[in-house]
């Protein structure tokens, strides 16, 4: 395709450097499908080379772009040959925003660097977003476990390596192709990790060896650093006694170290930001397999203690394994060996376990025999509270030794100061007590009195009368509880309301004039009184049947205006109703009476369920278009018929004189011509004669 031929596509982006011009277009993405970007270029020497790089993506909402693909990689840092266009193909496959840039170069013209930038927006509810795919990830974490770091941090991490494999063609290094790709290096395991723990709320950060071009991550559980390495636990080896998936979930920068030599020059650093010291939260130390494997070394180890060796060693059983895993395996089995206590001639010994390549290195300390105690001044080990005991220790400054002894508890500690337990209110009453000083207990709960109501200066809500008391309604400051009060009836005669409301037909207005049964006619009018209008109806007859529809009509606030609805019902019948009267009552029950003409105000009603009326048929519009005719021929007849509601049905019978005989034939409507149509044909029947209908 050459660069001139764009019509086919839908979208464009240019960008144009010393006289050439580099042109990108596409037509509308579809996600999970590619859409091709055809590029081209013109001006200049007419040979160029193209380049797309790698396309960046950020979530919907925003402005983080994270390469989808690795930008220093294959296709993406290669010019093609000399030609006059390029057609690249991208599939996008998350909802949000992807960016993509591609290259022009014309040496001849002196360009060696011209690109687009072009931001395109995608939207699919079968292709979430890579936040969204995280968010619902970690709904079911949530929901699937307990709530710790740890069994967060577990869940999330085998969550994620059932989601993607290594690609190991290197391109794609990113959460967006971790998650929607179910492929991607190191840098996508990392990217897409880091995200669902941020998103659960664990602290972390990348660990980036640079030396042995790697990335993991390190997370923080319960306040201390441990190291994950998703992409090395995402393998299906399984020649070891252990799940292979998770050697590398929670280590030290130690035993890291072990797999990833790089690594040693970095945690060593001075400054360096996650210093992971601990095992506790290793998967192996939490789910008793580490345990088990001390189990297996226990006798050889206790063989050693009864004999009192203070130094030995012992020959690890996994030695036929690589070094990286018989390394980190073995790390985590002298942590635990380290966390267990060990005896000797039922005595306890300090014990230091070691790894040294395929050995475990061990170091023991044994109790010095005391013949006379020294104890020291001792040091509280569990504080007494007001109700529990505690416990103080004493060690002996000879040989180590311990002993307990109780500590009486504390007793409460009352304040003279009373505390507000609970506020009075209005309604409620309250409470107060004396509260300890060191726990929660209270003592001398005693109640507060309800406290008196507030009441405000009141607002009149109904004005009294000549004729009717009014009401001052007050509200409680403090509760908002309210009370009423009468207003007497007014006394002064020359408030006496005398004049009846003003009818104001200028401002009557209904919203239709021609309905059928299911609508609804609007009525406003605006009605006045010199103290307060009381009613106002307005009444509706039925021209034909004289049959009323007395309707009320009410006061709208914002129009300041009487309104009210006819609505045409089943049992509305068809015809002309026009309005027959409007009444309108003040409060002292002087009335306005308006009597109206049937010319005045009316509207029609087409009602088919309740039609009384016949079709009207027009006989001097009975035509035939010819007065003669011959067997064979056939002849029209037309006429005028109006109902008003409908007509169902029409026909018209032809009778012969002479043979008394007679036949019906259908009429039907001709809408151009507005008459009802029919024909009959001439033959044997009759084939002379006079026949009329």
């Amino acid at each position: 395709m050459k660069a001139e031929e764009t019509s086919v596509y839908a979208y464009s982006d240019s960008a144009t450097s010393n006289g050439v011009t580099l042109k990108v277009e596409w037509n509308e993405p579809v996600l999970g499908e590619p859409t091709t970007f055809h590029v081209s270029a013109t001006g200049g020497s007419g040979i160029y080379k193209f380049n797309m790089e790698a396309p960046s993506y950020t979530n919907p909402d925003e402005l983080a772009y994270e390469s989808v693909a690795d930008p220093s990689r294959g296709e993406w840092t290669k010019y093609t040959s000399e030609c006059e266009s390029q057609d690249y193909t991208f599939t996008m496959m998350a909802t949000g925003t992807y960016n993509f840039r591609f290259h022009v170069m014309d040496t001849k013209a002196g360009v060696t660097y011209l690109r687009t930038n072009t931001y395109i927006q995608v939207s699919s509810p079968n292709y979430p977003s890579v936040n969204s795919i995280v968010q619902n990830a970690v709904t079911r974490c949530n929901s699937e476990t307990n709530g710790s770091d740890y069994s967060k941090a577990l869940w999330l991490h085998d969550w994620l390596l059932e989601q993607l494999d290594y690609d190991n063609s290197l391109k794609w290094s990113s959460a967006e192709s971790a998650l929607t790709r179910s492929s991607g290096t190191c840098q996508a395991y990392e990217r897409a990790y880091a995200k669902l723990l941020s998103a659960a709320g664990i602290e972390n950060a990348e660990t980036r060896d640079t030396y042995d071009g790697h990335t993991w991550n390190a997370m923080k559980l319960d306040g201390k650093w441990y190291q994950v390495d998703c992409t090395w636990d995402d393998s299906s080896e399984n020649y070891y006694n252990f799940n292979r998936t998770h050697l590398y979930f929670a280590l030290s920068d130690e035993l890291m170290a072990i797999a990833h030599q790089g690594h040693n020059k970095i945690y060593t650093v001075e400054g360096y930001a996650t210093p992971s010291n601990s095992l506790e939260h290793n998967y192996f130390v939490q789910n008793g397999d580490a345990q088990q494997w001390v189990e297996s070394y226990r006798n050889r180890i206790q063989e050693n203690l009864n004999n009192k060796n203070t130094e030995f060693s012992i020959q690890a059983d996994n030695s036929t394994y690589p070094p990286s895993i018989y390394g980190i395996q073995n790390g985590i089995i002298a942590y635990v060996m380290n966390q267990n206590e060990w005896f000797a001639n039922g005595k306890k010994v300090e014990l230091v376990a070691k790894t040294n390549d395929k050995q475990f290195d061990f170091i023991v300390t044994y109790p010095v025999v005391c013949t006379n105690h020294d104890w020291d001044e001792g040091v509280i080990t569990t504080e007494p509270t007001c109700t529990t005991k505690g416990v103080k220790t004493f060690t002996c400054n000879n040989c180590k030794t311990t002993k307990t002894e109780e500590v009486k508890a504390l007793g409460h500690d009352y304040s003279k100061d009373w505390t507000i337990d609970k506020k009075a209110t209005c309604t409620e009453e309250g409470s107060k007590s004396h509260h300890c000083t060191r726990c929660d207990s209270k003592s001398d709960i005693t109640s507060i009195s309800k406290k008196e109501h507030e009441w405000d200066n009141g607002t009149v809500t109904k004005e009294s009368t000549n004729k009717e008391t009014g009401i001052k309604t007050y509200k409680c400051k403090n509760c908002n509880d309210t009370k009423t009060e009468v207003i007497p009836v007014k006394k002064d005669e020359s408030n006496v309301d005398s004049e009846a409301p003003v009818i104001d037909m200028s401002t009557l207005k209904l919203s239709s004039n021609r309905v059928v049964v299911g609508d609804k006619v609007q009525i406003a009018l605006k009605v006045t009184d010199n103290v307060e209008v009381s009613k106002v109806l307005i009444s509706f007859r039925n021209s034909e049947t004289s049959k009323l529809n007395n309707i009320e009509l009410k006061f709208n606030d914002k129009s300041n205006l009487y309104e009210g609805i006819f609505s045409v019902t089943e049992d509305i019948s068809s015809g002309s109703w026009y309005i027959y009267d409007i009444e309108a009552y003040d409060a002292a029950g002087n009335q306005n009476l308006k009597l109206l003409d049937e010319k005045d105000y009316s509207i029609i009603v087409d009602n088919p369920n309740l039609d009384s009326e016949a079709p009207v048929i027009y006989k001097d519009t009975v035509k035939f278009n010819q007065g003669t005719a011959t067997t064979g021929d056939s002849v029209m007849l037309s006429v005028k018929i109006i109902d008003n509601v409908e007509i169902k049905k029409a026909k018209f019978t032809m009778y012969n004189e002479e043979t008394n005989k007679q036949e019906s034939h259908t009429l039907e409507y001709n809408k151009k011509s507005g008459l009802y149509e029919g024909l009959f044909t001439i033959d044997t029947f009759n084939k002379t004669g006079y026949r009329h209908h």
